[in-house]
């Protein structure tokens, strides 16, 4: 992480666009410039590094109840686990839409030889199916949408540099505003997003991806 200010992101598009002393674009500007550019940014970064910025909440279920809300940030489910005996985990699969009546038959329930319940997203809450069990612990992993920036001293996360994506995009606008010729800028910001592509294609560089063994056969000891 490399941490910057927004009142440094700032002063970076006023030097770039000539615009230190000018009140052609005034500081609120800039500032819906930033937070505009900087969810562009974030936007990649979440296809880059889909952990990166995950996060988690816990909904304990009720009983005969399909129906949660997600958290109010949500933006992307990365997944969706059900707790079982000794601190262990297992992963709820999603139901396929068209398969949504297919379980209805029992109440769901978890246990160390697995589960029949499943999830599906619907807008902004999480389906379950079939209706389960009450007390059944369930941790969603999700991406939040980008943390809205509205003052000058909110922190920015450009990792390594790329920040200067925010820079940029702002300085495009800036000159298209003044109908001023935006192409140099537009081609160093082809350039940072070609190298946050290069260099994005592993963050773990020690070990490479895998298939992912979805049913624990690589773990002998893994009872579900």
């Amino acid at each position: 992480m490399r941490a910057i200010t927004v009142a440094d992101v700032a002063k970076k598009i006023r030097f770039r666009t000539d615009q230190q002393t000018s009140a052609f674009i005034s500081d609120a500007e800039i500032l819906d410039y930033i937070d505009s550019a900087y969810t562009a940014l974030y936007d990649q970064i979440t296809m880059l590094y889909e952990q990166y910025n995950m996060t988690f909440a816990t909904i304990i279920t009720l009983a005969e109840t399909q129906i949660y809300n997600l958290p109010a940030n949500f933006y992307k489910l990365m997944g969706v686990d059900a707790a079982i005996t000794g601190g262990r985990k297992i992963s709820l699969n999603r139901i396929e839409w068209a398969e949504r009546n297919n379980s209805w038959e029992d109440a769901a329930s978890v246990s160390d030889f697995g589960t029949n319940l499943e999830y599906n997203i619907l807008g902004n809450t999480l389906m379950l199916n079939p209706a389960p069990l009450s007390g059944i612990e369930l941790t969603v992993w999700y991406t939040p949408v980008a943390p809205k920036l509205t003052t000058t001293t909110q922190i920015i996360d450009g990792i390594n540099g790329w920040e200067e994506f925010i820079v940029l995009e702002c300085c495009v606008r800036i000159y298209e505003k003044q109908e001023m010729d935006p192409a140099s800028f537009l081609r160093q910001k082809k350039e940072i997003m070609a190298r946050m592509q290069e260099v994005g294609q592993n963050r773990d560089a020690g070990t490479p991806r895998k298939i992912s063994d979805t049913r624990g056969i690589t773990k002998p000891s893994r009872r579900y």
